[in-house]
């Protein structure tokens, strides 16, 4: 129980300083995608090419993992007026 928050407060905190150097919210970052990242950052790591996880994940060529969620077009719409006398 308590490991399961200490993760998930970890995940968040470094889910909170990806969104800070991306410059966007933290509600734009993908906690999934930003835990399935740390298995390529550890491989990165213990080859040496990476040192850092923050500016790991945020790198252009890193970008293509979907750690910033896609905004979808359905979402973006202005909700459907149903009042019966619309302004």
């Amino acid at each position: 129980m308590y490991q399961l928050a200490s993760t998930e407060a970890v995940l968040l905190d470094v889910a909170d300083a990806v969104a800070d150097e991306l410059e966007l919210s933290t509600e734009q970052i993908s906690l999934e995608m930003l835990f399935r990242g740390f298995s390529h950052f550890n491989h990165a790591y213990s080859c040496g090419k990476a040192s850092d996880h923050i500016a790991y994940f945020t790198a252009r060529e890193n970008q293509d993992w979907r750690i910033v969620k896609y905004e979808h077009k359905s979402r973006s719409r202005q909700p459907l007026n149903m009042s019966t006398y619309p302004i």
